[in-house]
């Protein structure tokens, strides 16, 4: 890793130290993040990317009738220009 002390990923997963969180001499800060930590259920130096997701797998659906190509685009400009000339 580089000599960023906060780059994640560079704790120790034996001892439960974590260098992020040791370089913050803040104590209420450092406290605050080992909750946080905790609460996520993660453990110091974990990195993010091997953490399951809620989303991953799901497919997301796509509005009826559309298949990647606009072709409601024409259609909506006639109807709303066509709106505009009309009083109303």
């Amino acid at each position: 890793m580089g000599s960023n002390p906060l780059t994640p990923g560079t704790g120790n997963r034996e001892s439960g130290t974590d260098q992020a969180t040791a370089a913050v001499a803040d104590p209420a800060r450092r406290a605050a993040m080992e909750r946080s930590l905790e609460y996520m259920g993660l453990a110091p130096g974990t990195p993010l990317v091997v953490t399951p997701s809620a989303i991953a797998g799901l497919e997301f659906p796509t509005r009826p009738l559309y298949t990647g190509t606009p072709w409601f685009l024409a259609p909506s400009s006639f109807y709303y220009r066509m709106r505009d000339r009309l009083p109303l």
